[in-house]
């Protein structure tokens, strides 16, 4: 489906239908959501919802696309500055550090090198290897550490990781010495 308009769920046309149609079938409660969630009053329309697509290919809803917005003036991408970049990164750097705290650094530590090995290993492989971590976490922690662990060594972020890691304040020194280790052998590699 393809439209001429704004987002489906913006169109005033729309909200105006859903709300009419909850308050025909549920007049009580719609009339107390009304007054908890403080709904204004509808909007009268002045424009409706543009024609609509049915059972289009996605390749004619890129055709009318491009029709809709060649009047548009183009934006020229400025250059970022330094400035910008360094900010860039710096939030990158704090996402990727968000991650790994999601994950555990030490879990990280422990599943780098099964996961580096073997991108499509399972948690029922990684249990096999280490035992412990069987214990204390749920199955779909277990899934999310180790989808987490993959999605950092499979974006290239492995060495920030590691990096992070190893200046880590408040980490075991066995777990930053294994960083260090895993961070000299990937520089040696390259």
């Amino acid at each position: 489906m393809a439209y001429d308009g704004k987002n489906l769920g913006e169109e005033q046309e729309l909200i105006n239908i859903v709300q009419d149609y909850v308050k025909a079938g549920f007049p009580k409660e719609y009339a107390e959501l009304q007054t908890l969630m403080q709904i204004p009053e509808q909007e009268k329309v002045t424009d409706t919802v543009g024609k609509i697509h049915w059972a289009v290919s996605e390749y004619q809803i890129k055709k009318w696309r491009k029709t809709i917005f060649k009047d548009k003036p183009k934006i020229t991408l400025k250059k970022r500055s330094k400035k910008v970049k360094d900010q860039y990164d710096e939030d990158k750097a704090y996402a990727l550090d968000n991650r790994l705290s999601s994950v555990g650094k030490a879990t990280f530590i422990k599943l780098y090198p099964l996961v580096k090995q073997n991108l499509d290993i399972t948690v029922e492989e990684v249990e096999k290897v280490y035992p412990e971590y069987k214990k204390g976490k749920a199955e779909n922690a277990k899934r999310t550490c180790l989808s987490s662990t993959r999605s950092i060594i499979r974006n290239g972020y492995e060495a920030e990781a590691l990096e992070i890691i190893v200046n880590s304040s408040r980490m075991d020194d066995a777990v930053i010495l294994e960083a260090k280790k895993y961070l000299e052998e990937l520089y040696q590699k390259d």
